[in-house]
């Protein structure tokens, strides 16, 4: 657990950044717009925004530096928050308030079995909650990409179209594991 702290902390952004590359038709008009003065891209951390009457200001820390821009719209392509437990959005914060489902070890997403299925806060699999890409990046760190999104979804297609014909239960299959690379 040391070493994958220590790969989050230090590498996993630019490990990232080559994994996971844009494809040519984005980057063609992100370089359109770019050329067109309708998009900015920067590097840095924002470290306020005020909504104002005519847009937002956007404060932005590069380094030493803080640059304030004016925007129509501010976009985070930073992706979800590393942190499971400091989440704001309802589905995930609702899960985790209930007690229906408990972070991973690395509070990257959700513990869950090898079928996916939610573990709930005293560690029992729940036999209705199963998750899939990004909420098992603590378990399976390369969920997010789409080959590994597919397999999983693979995986729990059968379990979850037989128990909607009322066969079996919702997560009588073969495992998850090892459908997705391993957390670093």
């Amino acid at each position: 657990m040391p070493d994958q702290r220590l790969f989050l902390r230090h590498v996993a952004r630019y490990w990232e950044v080559h994994r996971h590359r844009v494809p040519p038709a984005t980057a063609q008009r992100v370089d359109q717009l770019r050329s067109a003065g309708r998009l900015s891209v920067l590097r840095g951390r924002v470290i306020a925004v005020a909504d104002r009457p005519t847009g937002l200001c956007v404060r932005i820390e590069q380094g030493a530096q803080v640059t304030e821009i004016a925007a129509g719209w501010l976009i985070n392509a930073t992706g979800p928050a590393a942190d499971v437990t400091a989440t704001t959005d309802p589905l995930l914060r609702g899960l985790v308030d209930s007690g229906l489902a408990r972070p991973d070890s690395l509070r990257l997403g959700f513990e869950a079995d090898a079928r996916g299925a939610l573990l709930d806060v005293s560690g029992m699999p729940s036999d209705i909650l199963v998750a899939l890409g990004p909420p098992l990046r603590g378990q399976l760190y390369e969920t997010t990409a789409i080959p590994e999104i597919r397999d999983q979804a693979a995986a729990l297609a059968g379990p979850l179209l037989a128990a909607c014909r009322g066969r079996t239960a919702p997560l009588a299959a073969p495992g998850l594991a090892g459908k997705a690379g391993s957390a670093a």
